[in-house]
């Protein structure tokens, strides 16, 4: 991570993103009024938890590149919409249990919406190794009230308890999507396993619920190698096929199932220092994959504490690992 010659190259680009975001959120100390989840949903609420939580790891981003680039300006200004951010996270988001999907300004705002997947931001900030700043109490509730309220027998829906429209005009069900709130979100159900792994949730239950929507494709729609990111219930659909693929699958976010083994393995790369440090969770696995550099690995655990790295493949000429920490130890 924080590879130098990638923020050199970019840096004016990340400059005019990083003034962009910082304007946008002026008003309410969080992204205002932009698309949720920056696709075809419209605009939910004047803010929403989603965009929230990538903002935050956004600002924390921008500390950590701001440092590199010994920016002091830049730093300063993320770290104080960072420190802002949480604060209206709170007064406007938090409910005391969970992360409510949206709020609106006017006072129009659902007091118990709750949106599946809007912790996908928190989870790019694990796997940069980035605090935002959120106490892991409050995400550890909210991935369990997901489980509580948002999951069917595939994985978890999209929102639940909505009596409110997503446009702030008052109490109603108008979504203004092509898709409902029951619909799952085959996604969603990886990130909120990587998540809760990370959060210190229950493992277990955690993974069940990326087990549900592998099995949806494995065994219903008979095709696990075409995982699209939305699956509907269809007004047709007989007992035996109640959840279809629909959507596309878009930006291919399949890819973030990679995210479960990097949370189990606690893995960060530090490009800079050439160091690997591994924090495994304490549950019986002896063999985890790894990424660092390009390169992909297996790390092995002994019972006589013996870590071997085997390298499967590698982009670059020679792969250098300078330190190797595990569990705070080199």
């Amino acid at each position: 991570k924080w590879h130098g010659k990638s923020l050199t190259t970019n840096w004016d680009a990340i400059i005019r993103a990083f003034t962009w975001v910082i304007g946008n959120a002026k008003k309410f100390g969080l992204p205002s009024n932009l698309r949720n989840t920056f696709d075809e949903h419209q605009v939910m609420g004047n803010t929403n938890s989603y965009s929230a939580f990538v903002f935050l790891t956004g600002m924390a981003v921008a500390k950590e590149m701001a440092h590199l680039m010994n920016n002091d300006t830049m730093y300063s200004i993320a770290d104080a919409a960072l420190t802002q951010g949480n604060t209206e996270l709170d007064a406007k988001l938090w409910t005391g249990d969970y992360y409510r999907s949206f709020w609106c300004a006017n006072g129009n705002t659902d007091p118990n919406a709750l949106q599946g997947d809007s912790l996908y931001g928190y989870l790019w900030s694990a796997i940069l190794g980035v605090d935002i700043g959120v106490d892991k109490s409050k995400l550890r509730s909210h991935t369990e009230f997901e489980r509580k309220q948002n999951l069917n027998p595939y994985g978890i829906m999209f929102a639940s308890n909505r009596t409110f429209t997503y446009n702030c005009s008052g109490k109603g069900t108008w979504t203004g999507m092509k898709f409902d709130d029951i619909n799952t979100w085959t996604m969603m159900s990886l990130d909120h396993a990587s998540v809760g792994v990370n959060v210190g949730s229950n493992i277990s239950l955690s993974m069940d619920v990326a087990q549900r929507m592998i099995d949806s494709y494995r065994l219903l729609s008979a095709d696990q190698w075409d995982i699209r990111d939305l699956s509907s219930q269809y007004p047709d659909a007989i007992e035996a096929e109640p959840s279809r693929p629909a959507c596309n699958a878009h930006y291919t976010r399949q890819n973030i199932m990679w995210a479960i083994p990097m949370m189990l393995s606690g893995q960060q790369w530090d490009f800079n220092s050439s160091t690997l440090s591994l924090n495994p969770v304490d549950v019986a696995f002896t063999k985890l994959p790894v990424f660092a550099s390009g390169s992909s690995m297996i790390v092995a655990f002994s019972s006589s504490n013996c870590i071997t790295l085997e390298v499967l493949s590698t982009q670059t000429e020679s792969l250098s690992i300078q330190n190797l920490v595990v569990k705070g130890d080199k």
